[in-house]
């Protein structure tokens, strides 16, 4: 469940990016094969071979591709042949078009990584008074407790246990908490 969780945007941001493709595959059914994809990367993910949203990208996109008819003809073939050249849109784009359109973005673009730091801003600037100075300058600014104490008129003790108390605010911000995990 948190591996479905932990990576939903993703599931749903590629759902509907495919899902005009083949108008007979909804974006439910994208998900469905998406997370089956996603089980695949846990499964054989390798950190050693790069990051896990650029390794977690490209097996659901790969799933998600083979649900629509863009990958994995041969096992389909039973089905009909499919046609590159037809058009799959009012547009006029086809098969074709689409594989090789090298514009669609891939984890190692960072989309993700960009939705993330803008819910951590969002989430921060939500916070009140004292506990945003503090993540802002301490987190952000990266400067010592002591620096922070001082900008603040705190000693770095209480530097730090106001830190500590934003941070267990920002665990609880109900849109944080949706998009990407805090560490202490």
């Amino acid at each position: 469940m948190e591996l479905y969780t932990n990576n939903r945007g993703l599931l749903y941001k590629l759902a509907r990016r495919y899902a005009h493709v083949d108008n007979a595959v909804d974006t439910d059914d994208l998900v469905q094969a998406g997370y089956l994809g996603l089980v695949e990367a846990a499964r054989t993910y390798d950190a050693s071979k790069g990051a896990w949203t650029t390794w977690a990208w490209n097996y659901v996109r790969k799933a998600m591709l083979a649900a629509v008819g863009l990958r994995g003809t041969r096992r389909r073939a039973h089905m009909g042949a499919v046609a590159l050249d037809a058009p799959i849109s009012e547009d006029g784009t086809t098969r074709a078009a689409l594989l090789a359109d090298t514009s669609l973005p891939d984890a190692s673009s960072g989309i993700v990584e960009v939705e993330r730091r803008a819910a951590v801003r969002g989430a921060v600037g939500r916070l009140t008074g004292r506990r945003r100075e503090v993540i802002q300058l301490r987190d952000l600014k990266g400067m010592s407790y002591a620096a922070v104490g001082e900008a603040l008129g705190l000693t770095p003790d209480a530097a730090w246990k106001l830190r500590r108390k934003a941070l267990n605010e920002l665990r609880i911000d109900p849109v944080l908490r949706r998009e990407v995990t805090i560490d202490g």
